[in-house]
């Protein structure tokens, strides 16, 4: 029997009764199989502030290294103690911390949904460690400054690396199903900056093609 580890992470809020829903769905689809899981629960958000003084401790990603999966629920960083207010939230110090920097969102369109589009059959590659993510495209510190009591900027990061290897991903799954890739940007306004990647991205087009 293949085993595997999978981390839980119920997080804040109704977190907790999605991940029992999600646990629930993983059962009933091995009940056939000849696979075994072992839940391992860690404490984050809240819990984590409780148990171990902060949201997401290093003791918990020390885990997760060592688990096959992980189930996260939501977080509510938005309400934790002001001294936790200049980190990272959770889920940006995961993808951080990990360099998970594909967010990949399948959507495919139900048999007998009544769909607007009824074969609708696309997986979305989101870059997922820079751009106006501002708690995780800097080395240290946030993406934004008070420059007066009225004016706030927010930076949006570009580099080379993290438009290259999300390309790489996308046209690698692409590969795989219908060789198509569609690039989402705003170059007309954003020029530099998804300019950059509109740049970037079109290059490797012209290369794989």
């Amino acid at each position: 029997m293949n085993s595997y580890k999978v981390a839980v992470l119920a997080g804040d809020g109704i977190g907790k009764e999605i991940i029992e829903a999600n646990q629930q769905v993983v059962e009933a689809c091995i009940d056939a199989t000849v696979l075994d899981i072992e839940w391992i629960a860690l404490p984050m958000g809240w819990e984590g502030i409780h148990k171990e003084g902060t949201p997401l401790s290093e003791k918990t990603k020390e885990t997760l290294q060592t688990c096959d999966a992980w189930i996260l629920g939501p977080h509510d960083s938005a309400a934790y103690p002001q001294q936790f207010k200049g980190e990272r939230n959770p889920s940006g110090e995961l993808r951080h911390h990990f360099d998970l920097f594909a967010n990949v969102r399948p959507a495919k369109s139900m048999p007998k949904s009544n769909a607007r589009i009824s074969d609708m059959d696309l997986v979305i590659y989101r870059e997922n460690t820079e751009g106006y993510y501002v708690d995780r495209n800097m080395h240290t510190g946030l993406g934004e400054f008070k420059v007066t009591e009225d004016v706030v900027v927010s930076t949006g990061v570009f580099t080379r690396k993290a438009i290259t290897r999300i390309a790489e991903a996308a046209f690698e799954a692409a590969m795989e199903r219908r060789k198509k890739v569609t690039i989402v940007h705003k170059a007309n306004v954003i020029r530099l900056g998804t300019g950059f990647f509109f740049g970037r991205l079109s290059r490797s087009c012209r290369e794989v093609s």
